[in-house]
């Protein structure tokens, strides 16, 4: 899942500013490895997150079984 949103960079952005606002000053300036933020919000949370975003194309059709 991390691999998936990494290649995605509005995914990613969304994804740290969704671990910046949850964790708040303990990962301000030094979280930009998107595998990690993934690992300290949980795959739950970040399947959560995910299943939010609404894509302008296709290009995750592939991927749609790690969202199921």
């Amino acid at each position: 899942l991390g691999s998936i949103m990494a290649s995605d960079p509005v995914m990613s952005l969304l994804l740290l500013r969704e671990c910046q606002r949850q964790f708040g000053q303990r990962v301000e300036g030094s979280l930009t490895n998107i595998h990690h933020a993934v690992a300290m919000l949980g795959l739950d949370k970040t399947q959560l997150l995910a299943r939010t975003f609404t894509p302008l194309r296709e290009p995750l059709s592939t991927h749609q079984h790690y969202l199921d």
